[in-house]
């Protein structure tokens, strides 16, 4: 999360402490490890976790686009290159939002609603 900056990273890092929770950097987990709840880290040590979520490192929805016309829009990760009215880099009329597209911001369902009123807003005018 290099784009959110060190200074909100310090501060949500800082909340989850004051909420007592147990925070650990640099680490995976090994979910082909957990049993009943117990989860193996990168470092060795295990942790014990009622649930996860996992919310990094799983690929866009995009891969059919490769055998579309927006397939020179693709980045390596699978992110459609938009532009500040978020129109697919290459077309006036094909727009994209939400998680898939590769502006540099938090992806939360508000901001795919911010994205949905831009595109509103470019196809009106």
């Amino acid at each position: 999360m290099d784009f959110v900056g060190e200074k909100a990273s310090k501060r949500a890092l800082d909340w989850l402490i004051s909420k007592k929770v147990e925070v650990i950097l640099r680490q995976s987990v090994d979910l082909d490890s957990a049993s009943n709840g117990v989860y193996q880290l990168s470092g060795g040590e295990t942790v014990h976790a009622d649930l996860h979520f996992l919310c990094a490192a799983k690929p866009f929805g995009t891969s059919w686009l490769r055998g579309t016309i927006l397939k020179d829009s693709l980045d390596e990760d699978g992110k459609v290159a938009v532009d500040s009215n978020l129109r697919v880099k290459g077309h006036n009329n094909i727009f994209a939002i939400g998680d898939i597209v590769d502006i540099k911001e938090l992806n939360q369902g508000c901001i795919a609603q911010n994205h949905a009123q831009v595109a509103d807003l470019q196809l009106r005018t």
